[in-house]
């Protein structure tokens, strides 16, 4: 949980640069570990990564079979839908039952 902390940019929310799979996943490991332990040092590290989530999402298209509804999908760094896309999906779960 440390590790996760300090590579978090505590502005944007962001861990590191890395692909939106890999941050939704690591967000999604933050909120477990913060619903088990209710530590309140955990609540806006979450947060701050589910911002990050939802303000990178990916334009709606009616071509795509893929939908911003899904933004982890969304690789901001690359412009495209990440291939683990189902996968990511937890992130995405997490992310609207916050």
């Amino acid at each position: 949980i440390d590790h996760l902390l300090s590579i978090q940019d505590r502005e944007t929310g962001a861990f590191g640069v890395t692909s939106a799979y890999g941050h939704g996943i690591t967000t999604y490991a933050l909120a477990e570990c913060y619903g088990l332990t209710q530590d309140p040092a955990l609540k806006r590290p979450v947060e701050n990564g589910l911002s990050w989530i939802l303000e990178n999402q990916a334009p709606r298209s009616r071509t795509s079979r893929k939908s911003a509804s899904c933004p982890a999908c969304w690789d901001p760094i690359r412009g495209q839908f990440s291939r683990h896309h189902d996968a990511a999906h937890a992130a995405c779960r997490c992310a609207a039952a916050w």
